[in-house]
């Protein structure tokens, strides 16, 4: 899909849809990177590891049903429903209230127990989620105006061919000849 010039009431919308698919793909990636301590848990202590599968699962839905979600709003915004647009702004006001309170709390993990590698990982994606939805909810409250457009790959009909200019040609009678 090509992306409209800068300028162009239909750009916002382009840019939510690959914003909504990489975030859908990112939390999804995320969520399977989380379900891997699964496989490593060992069935002897059903206490343990019931609790800890609950915990880890648990996790798992909160990467993941946001980016299924992301992905199904990605397709439908493409295809220019609005209710895609409302439902994408919901979940990224959700998930960078969520993000802030990460944050927050990184912050005061990072000035309480200092400046370890995992304060410092933890600061920098809080900090990349924050930005990522807060651009996703600027464009996707931008992405309202785009849809009264016709869209930039969809041809309507047939191109209008323009009209050549009759030029009179002269007539020869080939009897006047000499």
């Amino acid at each position: 899909m090509a992306l409209p010039p800068k300028g162009d009431p239909r750009r916002p919308m382009h840019l939510a849809i690959r914003s909504m698919r990489l975030l859908g793909v990112i939390l999804i990636l995320l969520s399977l990177l989380g379900m891997l301590p699964l496989f490593f848990i060992p069935a002897a202590r059903p206490g343990v590891s019931k609790i800890l599968m609950i915990f880890f699962f648990g996790a798992l839905l909160i990467y993941l049903i946001p980016g299924v979600l992301f992905l199904i709003f990605s397709i439908f915004l493409k295809r220019r429903q609005a209710w895609a647009i409302i439902g994408g702004i919901v979940l990224s006001s959700i998930l960078l209230l969520i993000a802030v309170i990460a944050l927050a709390g990184v912050l005061v993990n990072f000035a309480t127990v200092g400046h370890t590698p995992a304060a410092l990982i933890g600061l920098v994606m809080s900090v990349l989620f924050v930005a990522a939805f807060t651009q996703l909810i600027i464009h996707l409250s931008q992405s309202f105006k785009a849809l009264k457009y016709f869209p930039v790959d969809e041809q309507r009909g047939f191109e209008v061919a323009p009209v050549a200019p009759i030029v009179p040609s002269v007539v020869r009678d080939p009897s006047s000849q000499s």
